[in-house]
């Protein structure tokens, strides 16, 4: 192994080793694309010495967006049966036209077969440039505190992202150094979609024009971000356990008075933490018709 693999191979070690997500036997189910980040995921699961032995499964998702798509399901069920691993494939009923719809086809189809087969995680090899470029196309679109953090690196049911400290450029020179040719998507490329217009466009300008380092700036304010809302978590529990005097399924009641009593920003808060209670997400309108009807 070179020093550039062994690199990366240690450091990720450290990383997932330190946050306790595998012990040695566990079944996870890997989402592999058959591109770089999720071949170089899989080699480091499979190869890494010091990863503790894992039964791994490749899940891949075909979501006939590409005239090539057929080809690559049968790309990445060659790179799984070469390094000795079961595979799972998942294909949609017609081809897929939007990311929102791919995405959520394929957690479908992951979550579908993770629940089958018992597996601890379903694996996906989000890394460092992806958070930067979610944290940006978030700021465009106005989004709150909760939207700036980004990517999470855990995510119910059973999503984990043990990538996400890691680099666009670690992964390729660790890909290099052992071999990995991963298989080229060419709708990486396409304009059409707003996420590759700021991955290939608008972050590559940011960073030779207006600020060199744009992506770490990005990654900073995820992390305060996130900072932040731990912070607001932990008033909220104490804040809404003193406000509710009744809950259940469909109907939480609190104490008007008391809640009036807080400023605007803190009871914006404390509703939607009671409407996600109860299965519901308020945006800003929503926000602001619950904080005048709960004031009037």
């Amino acid at each position: 192994m070179t020093r550039s693999s062994g690199g990366l191979a240690h450091d990720f070690q450290n990383h997932v080793g330190g946050r306790d997500f595998f012990t040695a036997g566990d079944r996870v189910l890997v989402g592999v694309s058959g591109g770089l980040d999720s071949l170089v995921l899989l080699h480091l699961l499979r190869f890494s010495l010091e990863v503790p032995p894992l039964e791994l499964i490749v899940g891949h998702f075909n979501h006939r967006m590409r005239p090539e798509s057929d080809a690559d399901a049968l790309w990445v069920r060659g790179w799984a049966a070469s390094w000795g691993l079961e595979f799972k494939l998942g294909r949609a009923e017609k081809g897929l036209s939007s990311e929102e719809g791919a995405r959520d086809a394929r957690y479908t189809f992951f979550e579908r077969e993770r629940k089958a087969l018992e597996a601890r995680w379903v694996l996906t090899a989000h890394h460092a440039d992806d958070q930067a470029e979610t944290i940006l196309f978030r700021i465009v679109r106005g989004t709150g505190l909760r939207g700036l953090e980004g990517i999470p690196e855990q995510r119910a049911p059973g999503i984990l992202r043990p990538l996400l400290p890691f680099t666009q450029n670690q992964l390729s020179e660790y890909a290099d150094a052992v071999g990995i040719q991963p298989r080229v998507d060419s709708s990486n490329a396409d304009p059409r979609f707003a996420r590759n217009v700021v991955r290939n466009q608008i972050l590559p300008l940011l960073e030779s024009s207006v600020a060199p380092g744009a992506r770490r700036s990005l990654l900073r304010l995820g992390r305060i971000a996130g900072r932040e809302e731990a912070a607001w978590k932990s008033i909220l529990e104490a804040l809404v356990r003193d406000l509710v005097t009744e809950e259940n399924e469909t109907r939480i009641e609190i104490r008007r008075t008391a809640f009036l009593e807080h400023d605007e920003a803190v009871r914006a808060r404390i509703l939607r933490e009671l409407a996600g209670r109860l299965g519901a997400s308020l945006g800003e309108a929503g926000t602001r018709s619950a904080l005048a009807f709960a004031s009037a």
